[in-house]
């Protein structure tokens, strides 16, 4: 989609610098408990559920190696005896295909696949536009 129609999506995407100032980034100051997780994960699914999509705004706040919004738009089916979700998404950084996010029940944690700018792994999910404030 993006790549190809890129330089539209450059044109209207935006200055990347005011994502630090949204309203909604409050969350990743304080809100790094496993059940604040575990209720953004139970909203993306009531989303999906819903034929919906949800964007996500990953951070491993206060390291800053992953900082920007992805489009949550599908769940994979669990392979049988696996308990990890995974889900599809549509990242703006990596327009030649979807992307994976894991959800990690043992650890109440997410996971986002490694790339050029993260190493991969442990990410914190905060859900864009589900409710106010975000």
């Amino acid at each position: 989609m993006s790549k190809a129609r890129g330089r539209v999506l450059q044109e209207n995407i935006g200055l990347g610098w005011p994502t630090y100032l949204r309203v909604g980034n409050y969350r990743m100051f304080y809100k790094h408990d496993p059940k604040y997780q575990e209720t953004t994960r139970a909203d993306i699914d009531a989303a999906l559920a819903r034929n919906d999509c949800a964007v996500g705004y990953l951070s491993d706040y206060p390291q800053f190696l992953i900082n920007h919004a992805v489009l949550i738009y599908a769940k994979k089916p669990r392979r049988a005896g696996s308990k990890i979700d995974k889900y599809v998404v549509y990242d703006p950084n990596h327009p030649e295909g979807p992307r994976e996010l894991k959800w990690l029940p043992n650890k109440r944690a997410f996971d986002y696949q490694k790339d050029e700018e993260f190493p991969g792994g442990f990410t914190r999910v905060y859900q864009v536009y589900g409710k106010p404030w975000q």
